[in-house]
């Protein structure tokens, strides 16, 4: 190993050999700080920008008093699809770990901008003649110094990336807790139509278990109604089921346990605006936007800084220099000494290769991504478009519809000229239509969900919008009444 003198009386130009190297350690090392407080600082600033929520970071230091006063405060009132999302991004415990890839990043920074410690050596033997011999030196990895500045710009580069794909991991659950929350919503409201569907076809069990005791229908008819009456049932203990899952779903997104998860929300999803948000240009926005693609372009930017850090280390890949002192009989001397080690086998060719093909494949991905960007755009386009005209078209022609239906059979059955089971069908009917425009809207604000999340800059959830009930949108579509 290389050495350093130590004894700077006997040999001042070995101390001046010390002194240069550690200067200009320390000078490309810098003062850098493990702190990834900044970090968190940018990612909640890109956040709060793009979806108008904030974060906090609930961990050690990072701890911030308020968050737990604003989710209190949240759930002590009925939730909205917003207050949710914000409770999300302040409690959800998994994107509360990913904040810690921030922690590693900047720790990778600090270790790639610290040089190696030099390492001390000696050694004392005890001649037959008596006395005492002594060797003294300090050895220090030369290369691994002047390579400091290539290393630390490939942890800057990794910095970036990191803070790109954290920023998009808050994205995603927001999205993924707002997607959760309309299937909550909707199951409440088919609940609640189900419900008007039982008692509809119980008036109806009743009316032909009546008719049936005078004489008056047929054993069929009675048998009947009474399947229908226990089909109903059937599917409205179903509906209970997914509206449980649906809640608990939301409750692991929203990271609540014990008393938090008695919240309580609106029961009803609201119907579709006036005016939509804008579809102009939406694949070119998505691509600006999007987080993930931004992330695998800065991963290119690492990968070629690392590129040249290996082609940098083929041509000197390991240098050690500095100097030795000795005392020997008595007699000191000293003088520098290196050690570097030749590259005559191998070359880096192997790494150097490999390094190329990590770039290539980066790339092929990059522009992978960037496809399936544009495609998700399109198609969460034409999703909200359709799922908003099935909604319109459910809430404009088939509701009043079913409910003009039900007025007219129930004029006849006042004239007498219809029985109770048209009035009771033609009931059914009517919530039977609500029940498909609950279906529609929610497919509607889920469509739009994953065209805002697109637009944010995050890839809405694989699946893509619900295909609309019953062609409704085909039928809206085609001016179909």
């Amino acid at each position: 190993m290389a050495t350093m003198p130590i004894d700077s009386v006997h040999a001042p130009q070995h101390k001046r050999c010390v002194v240069s190297c550690l200067a200009l350690a320390l000078m490309l090392s810098g003062c850098a700080s493990t702190s990834p407080e900044p970090l968190f600082h940018d990612v909640a600033y890109t956040v709060e920008k793009r979806s108008g929520n904030r974060i906090a970071w609930q961990a050690g230091p990072y701890t911030d008093p308020a968050a737990d006063a604003v989710i209190r405060g949240l759930l002590s009132k009925p939730l909205t699809a917003r207050a949710a999302v914000q409770v999300a991004l302040l409690n959800n415990r998994e994107l509360q770990a990913n904040y810690a890839e921030l922690g590693i990043a900047q720790a990778a920074l600090v270790q790639a901008k610290t040089p190696p410690n030099p390492v001390l050596d000696g050694a004392i033997t005890f001649p037959e003649d008596g006395g005492t011999n002594l060797a003294f030196g300090l050895a220090m990895n030369v290369i691994q110094v002047l390579y400091i500045p290539l290393k630390a710009r490939v942890a800057e580069s990794q910095i970036e990336e990191a803070k790109l794909k954290v920023a998009s991991e808050v994205l995603g659950v927001a999205t993924r807790t707002h997607l959760a929350f309309i299937d909550y919503q909707a199951s409440q409201q088919t609940i609640e139509l189900l419900t008007q569907v039982i008692e509809s076809t119980r008036a109806s069990v009743t009316a032909a278990k009546a008719l049936r005791e005078a004489g008056n229908t047929t054993a069929l008819e009675f048998e009947s109604q009474s399947a229908q009456l226990t089909e109903a049932k059937l599917e409205l203990a179903a509906a209970e089921t997914r509206s449980v899952e649906a809640r608990e779903r939301l409750n692991l997104l929203l990271g609540l346990h014990g008393a938090q998860t008695r919240w309580t929300a609106p029961g009803r999803l609201p119907d579709p605006p006036g005016r939509d948000i804008n579809l102009q240009q939406a694949e070119r926005r998505a691509i600006k936007a999007n987080l993930e693609l931004a992330s695998a372009r800065q991963g290119l930017i690492t990968l070629a800084r690392k590129y040249r850090l290996e082609k940098a280390n083929a041509i000197v890949p390991d240098l050690e220099a500095g100097g030795e002192w000795e005392r020997d009989d008595g007699e000191k001397e000293g003088g520098p000494i290196f050690e570097v080690q030749l590259p005559i086998f191998d070359r880096g060719r192997a790494r150097k290769a490999a390094a190329q093909m990590e770039i290539i494949r980066a790339r092929d991905n990059y522009t992978a991504l960037a496809v399936r960007i544009r495609s998700a755009a399109r198609l969460a386009v034409a999703s909200l478009q359709n799922s908003r005209a099935a909604a319109t078209y459910y809430r404009e022609t088939v509701i009043p519809q079913s409910a003009r239906l039900l007025d007219e059979t129930l004029k006849e059955y006042n004239a007498m000229q219809r029985g109770v089971f048209n009035l009771i069908q033609a009931k059914e009917r009517q919530i039977r239509a609500g029940e498909r425009y609950v279906e529609a809207l929610a497919n509607y604000w889920k469509a739009r969900v994953r065209f805002a999340a697109l637009m944010q800059g995050v890839m809405p959830p694989e699946g893509g919008a619900a295909p609309a009930p019953r062609g409704a949108a085909q039928v809206a579509n085609a001016g179909g009444h």
